[in-house]
């Protein structure tokens, strides 16, 4: 048995559109150092189609830290692929708060 690792988001569970959209990124966390912004939604984490915050958290609560994951994104109407390496699971110490 293994719990996942961190990933250091938080999103909208579903945006009235089944997506799941980004509304904080912690600093220094797996999401950050791949790039992922606020506004960013999760179309795919290691393969996985992803409709709402609801899936994305099941899909890390299954996946082992430190191991590469493909996650699909999209920014601006484009998707984008990222590569990311949940961290060993700890509580988040802060959170960017939207402008």
């Amino acid at each position: 048995l293994h719990f996942g690792g961190f990933f250091g988001v938080a999103a909208l569970y579903g945006d009235g559109n089944h997506r799941c959209t980004l509304t904080n990124v912690v600093d220094e966390s797996a999401a950050a150092d791949a790039g992922l912004q606020i506004g960013d939604v999760i179309v795919k984490f290691d393969g996985q189609a992803i409709d709402n915050f609801s899936d994305l958290v099941d899909a890390v609560a299954l996946t082992p830290p430190e191991q590469p994951i493909a996650v699909v994104i999209e920014r601006g109407g484009e998707k984008k692929n990222v590569e990311v390496s949940l961290r060993r699971a700890q509580a988040p110490t802060t959170f960017q708060v939207p402008p």
